[in-house]
Parts: C-alpha cells; sequence; structure tokens
C-alpha cells in the first residue's frame, strides 16, 4: 500500500526493500516481534528477511508505539481507558516485550523520549498503555495469566503413579522414570532429557548408588 505510511503520520519512514545490503543489527527473537510493528506500521507484510537500517526508524514516535501496543492489546487504537467494557485481550508481559524489540531496533535507544527526540517506547504515551492493561489486571479484567506453578509433593506422587500404573514402558512408564531421575538429580525438564545411558557410572565412594556427569 503506497500510501500507508502517510496514512500514519509517517512520511518520513519510507518503506524499504525486502533486504538491504546493510543491517546494523539483529536479534532472532526481537526481530519476529519487530516485523510484526513495521508490518502494522506500513500496512504491509514483510517477511523475516526484511532488514531495516536505523536512518529510516528515526520518524518512529510514541503515538506510534502507544498505538500499536492499544492494538495489540485492545484490537483497536480508539481506546478509552475509563471504559471497563473495553477489556485487553492480551497480557501487558506481552506488551513489555513488544517495547523491548522496538526498542533494541530504534537507533537512539539508551535516550528517553524528549518530546522531539530520543527512544520512543521510553515515553509516556507508551508507558501509559502498560500501565492501564497491568491496571486491568489488577481488576481481573482481560485475559488470565498463562503462569503455571510447581507441584505439590502429593501432586508429584499422584502424577508418578498414574503414569506406572496406566500406561506401557514406551507410552507412559519411561516419563515417570525420568521425573522420578530429575527430583534426584535436582535438574530441569530439558536437561533430564538429554541424558544418555552412557552418562552414568558407578559411584566411586558408595557402590550402592550411581553417579552421573
Amino acid at each position: 500500500m503506497a500510501n500507508a505510511g502517510a496514512a500514519l503520520g509517517l512520511e518520513d519512514v519510507p518503506e524499504l526493500p525486502e533486504a538491504p545490503t546493510e543491517q546494523p543489527k539483529y536479534n532472532r527473537d526481537y526481530h519476529r516481534l519487530f516485523i510484526k510493528f513495521m508490518s502494522w506500521l506500513h500496512k504491509r507484510t514483510y517477511t523475516k528477511a526484511a532488514r531495516f537500517q536505523p536512518s529510516a526508524l528515526s520518524g518512529i514516535q510514541p503515538h506510534h508505539v502507544a498505538d500499536y501496543l492499544k492494538w495489540r492489546a485492545y484490537g483497536t487504537t480508539d481506546v478509552d481507558f475509563k471504559d471497563l467494557e473495553q477489556n485487553p485481550t492480551c497480557r501487558s508481559a506481552t506488551l513489555e516485550q513488544d517495547k523491548k524489540a522496538i526498542s533494541f531496533y530504534i537507533p537512539i535507544k539508551g535516550a528517553t523520549w524528549n518530546g522531539t527526540s530520543g527512544n520512543p517506547t521510553k515515553s509516556d504515551p507508551v508507558n501509559e498503555v502498560v500501565k492501564e492493561v497491568k491496571k486491568a489486571e489488577t481488576q481481573h479484567r482481560g485475559k488470565k495469566s498463562c503462569v503455571t506453578r510447581d507441584l505439590t509433593e502429593t501432586e508429584y506422587h499422584k502424577v508418578v503413579h498414574e503414569l506406572y500404573d496406566k500406561g506401557s514402558f514406551e507410552g507412559t512408564i519411561r516419563t515417570a522414570c525420568m521425573l522420578k531421575q530429575q527430583v534426584h538429580l535436582i535438574t530441569r525438564t530439558d536437561d533430564i532429557s538429554k541424558l544418555k545411558y552412557s552418562d552414568y557410572k558407578p559411584h566411586p565412594d558408595f557402590p550402592f548408588a550411581l553417579s552421573c556427569k
């Protein structure tokens, strides 16, 4: 869309070719989120190969970032935070991650926005959106948290017994064994899944036990 940038007040932020020859910085996780922001901003779809030079990002203003966060949280930029019926559909943590991703590519990312220059993600309009979404969370409005808690000891034993009683070795008993090893070694699930038979050795001091590197 040729006039997408102008419609958003971005006459000085041109749409770029998919792969300019110079790319000053890159972060895989941030780039994915930044591509979403730039695609929304220019009303076009950028592929993951798209790169944006600092000179092309200098026109991004606080209201561009704030409007994007509103759109992410509410599906629209026309948001009345006093309207308790208008609830966010994403968590403030999601918006914080978007802020970090955008900030990573801002040319002057270390400076707080002073009204004319600096990092637009470090500005009152942007911070207000995040603050209002956090407020909605404390009021139990909007998307519920996806944070999980640790199993209690009783829950852990129940899971292990269920896995032993209702499955084959390949299906569930192997998982129960991994869970028990994880507890004994005090390690993470992804670590225990990488263990090999050759990693276990007879313990040099206790013949009834094994050691693991």
